[in-house]
C-alpha cells in the first residue's frame, strides 16, 4: 500500500485536497452535523433555547411597527433596510434568549396561575368587564394565530419580566452619595524642581 501511495502520490495529493474540499463544502450546504441538531425553522440556538423563524418574525414585525408609529408615511420597506431593522430584531431574540437562558440556569418559572392572571387583565380579551373565552378565541384567530402559541408568547414575556424585576435595584441615598463623594474626590500634589 505504501509502495502504490509513494508511486501515485501526484495524484494522491490532488485527491486528498478534492476530498476536503467536498467534505468541507458539504458541511457548509448542511450535510454534515452541522445542521443535525436544528429544527428546520431555526434562526439560531442560544444555549438550550432554539430561535424559531416565527420568533424573529414577530419581532420584526414589533420593530416594524414602531417604526412605521414613529415615522409614519415615510417609513416603508427600503427606509427599515437602511436601518437595519432585521438585524436589530434579530438581535433583539438573541438579548432576550440569551437572558430566558440565565432565567432557566436560575430556575425561575412562570406558573399557569401567573398566564391565568394575565389573560384575565387584557382589556382586549374581555365582554362587559369580564374574560370571555370566545372573545380570546376570536382576538387570537383575527391576530393569526392560537390559544397554544399566545400563551407561550405571554409565558416568555412574564419570564422577562420577571428576572427583569430581579435586576432593577434602585439604590439608596447613602450609595449615591459614596459614589458621588469617590468620583470627585481631589488629590493636592506639591511638586518642588531641584
Amino acid at each position: 500500500m505504501i509502495t502504490w501511495m509513494q508511486r501515485h502520490k501526484r495524484w494522491l495529493v490532488i485527491t486528498i485536497w478534492i476530498s476536503t474540499i467536498a467534505f468541507v463544502g458539504a458541511g457548509f450546504v448542511g450535510w454534515g452535523s452541522y445542521d443535525y441538531g436544528q429544527k428546520q425553522g431555526t434562526v439560531a440556538v442560544v444555549g438550550d433555547r432554539e430561535v424559531s423563524l416565527d420568533e424573529y418574525q414577530r419581532e420584526y414585525s414589533y420593530l416594524y411597527e414602531q417604526y412605521a408609529k414613529m415615522f409614519g408615511e415615510q417609513f416603508n420597506q427600503e427606509v427599515a433596510k437602511q436601518l437595519n431593522l432585521s438585524d436589530m430584531a434579530y438581535n433583539l431574540v438573541i438579548q432576550k434568549n440569551l437572558i430566558l437562558s440565565y432565567a432557566d440556569e436560575l430556575g425561575l418559572d412562570v406558573t399557569n396561575e401567573d398566564i391565568v392572571k394575565e389573560l384575565v387583565q387584557i382589556q382586549a380579551f374581555q365582554k362587559e368587564g369580564k374574560f370571555d373565552k370566545e372573545t380570546y378565541i376570536q382576538v387570537l384567530m383575527q391576530n393569526r394565530t392560537n390559544p397554544t402559541d399566545f400563551e407561550n408568547s405571554l409565558k416568555r414575556d412574564l419570564l422577562l419580566q420577571k428576572i427583569e424585576s430581579i435586576f432593577k435595584i434602585t439604590p439608596s441615598n447613602q450609595e449615591l452619595d459614596l459614589v458621588s463623594n469617590l468620583l470627585f474626590i481631589e488629590d493636592n500634589i506639591n511638586v518642588t524642581i531641584l
